[in-house]
């Protein structure tokens, strides 16, 4: 999710992610893995404010600049 510059902070990015939550849950999927840079603290704080915990290192297509996986499990 990217979220243009001048609409950041108003709350936009974690409704986005709350949405996004809600779709998955109610298609009886029961985990969410999200791989996201190290360096961006936004998303990361997002993620955790919604329940993902750090999964693991993950290098991926990056490899200046590794992320981790992120994962939040459903009931």
């Amino acid at each position: 999710i990217n979220i243009k510059e001048q609409y950041r902070n108003n709350g936009i990015g974690n409704e986005a992610i709350k949405e996004m939550i809600k779709i998955i849950k109610n298609k009886n999927i029961k985990e969410i893995r999200l791989y996201v840079l190290k360096n961006n603290k936004a998303a990361i704080k997002i993620y955790l404010k919604n329940g993902f915990k750090e999964f693991n290192d993950y290098v991926g297509c990056n490899r200046d600049d590794p992320g981790n996986v992120y994962r939040k499990i459903l009931d």
